[in-house]
């Protein structure tokens, strides 16, 4: 009877074993998929770091570039005595850019509405030096209709 209980314990604990091997094979392939996820996971996500932080610094780039175009375009402009405003031509597409609220620009804004009024006169000038409307807009830069709309002002007067 003990050899008959002996053998059942030895048969019920090798029966265990295989058991666990066996439960070990199936689980191990799920634990190795899960695994290279998760490297995935972090290679991806330093992909995209790196990815985000080249795109702050394009953006910083940019930034700079578009100040001393900006700056380039007052000095030209204040040589050929050609008047537009910046902000028509350019306008931020960044809500975070902190180039359009400095004080330069807001100097800028002020001298280019005093030389709105000196487009005005320059208008006045010109059509009395008998330019058309298609000379005027081409020798100040603005538009065929700006230059329409100071006529019809000036007629107005």
């Amino acid at each position: 009877m003990l050899i008959l209980i002996l053998s059942i314990i030895i048969n019920l604990s090798l029966v265990y074993l295989f058991y666990k091997r066996i439960m070990h094979r199936i689980e191990f392939p799920q634990e190795k998929e899960f695994s290279e996820i998760n490297s995935l996971m972090i290679e991806f996500n330093k992909l995209t770091k790196n990815n985000i932080d080249l795109i702050e610094e394009k953006i910083e780039e940019l930034k700079k570039v578009i100040k001393i175009a900006d700056e380039k375009i007052l000095q030209l402009s204040e040589k050929i005595g050609n008047t537009f405003d910046i902000n028509k031509i350019t306008k931020p597409t960044i809500s975070s850019n902190k180039l359009w609220t400095s004080t330069k620009t807001k100097k800028a804004d002020v001298n280019l509405k005093v030389k709105k009024m000196d487009k005005y006169k320059t208008i006045q000038k010109l059509l009395k030096k008998n330019k058309s409307p298609e000379e005027i807009a081409d020798f100040l830069g603005i538009s065929i209709s700006e230059v329409k709309l100071y006529i019809n002002l000036i007629k107005n007067k």
